[in-house]
């Protein structure tokens, strides 16, 4: 079975404590209801399931009811539970709810990791319980590093392009203005203009002896 890190699935409100469940403080009970959460969480078959909508629009709904189901089914039950009634639990609600069949094997490692988990807790260990909650909140930093860091290299791009479009433009600006610094001499000396020519005359005729200028080589 492949095990995959993911979000706990979120369930509509923990289950109220009752009798049954003496052998569990609240709190413990609490941490098993997030244990069961972050193994479903990490089943493949039961993700793409929910994923792809296997199950209809309210797949995401029926794995919150697997969720608390496996819970009570563990928790609430006054007769010890087997393994085998764990997986059978499973297995048709997969079938049932998801349409799904799990033939690779994982539904067995599932049905172990939390019989497992499960006595643990009942014994006062929550070890495991606690690592699936660093290993969840680990890969959790992890990809919000990853977002962060995409958006930083996308923002330096854009930067450097802003950048290299203004060096562009500045350029740009720099051989326009020596082209009208050049048109304008090459004016004056074909009119024979002075310096006593207004600077408005001046404008002008920078403007259509640079057009006739770049005119007359063709006429030739």
């Amino acid at each position: 079975m492949e095990l995959r890190s993911g979000t706990v699935m979120a369930a509509p409100g923990l289950p109220t404590m009752g009798s049954a469940s003496d052998h569990l403080s609240e709190e413990g009970a609490a941490l098993f209801h997030q244990g069961v959460g972050l193994v479903l969480s990490r089943w493949t078959a039961l993700q793409l399931a929910i994923h792809n909508e296997w199950g209809g629009h309210s797949s995401h709904l029926k794995a919150q009811q697997l969720h608390n189901e496996v819970f009570e089914f563990l928790l609430r039950s006054k007769a010890p539970r087997c393994i085998d009634e764990l997986e059978d639990l499973l297995d048709e609600n997969l079938v049932q709810q998801f349409n799904t069949e799990a033939e690779d094997g994982s539904l067995e490692e599932v049905a172990e990791k939390l019989m497992s988990m499960y006595e643990e807790c009942l014994e006062g260990r929550f070890e495991a319980v606690n690592e699936l909650i660093m290993e969840n909140s680990s890969g959790a930093s992890q990809s919000a590093s990853k977002s962060l860091q995409v958006e930083a290299d996308i923002d330096e791009e854009d930067v450097d392009l802003e950048t290299k479009v203004e060096q562009q433009g500045a350029s740009g600006m720099d051989v326009d203005n020596n082209s009208e610094c050049n048109a304008s001499q090459m004016g004056d000396e074909h009119t024979g203009k002075g310096d006593g020519s207004s600077s408005m005359d001046e404008s002008n005729g920078w403007q259509m002896v640079s057009s006739k200028s770049k005119r007359k080589p063709r006429k030739k």
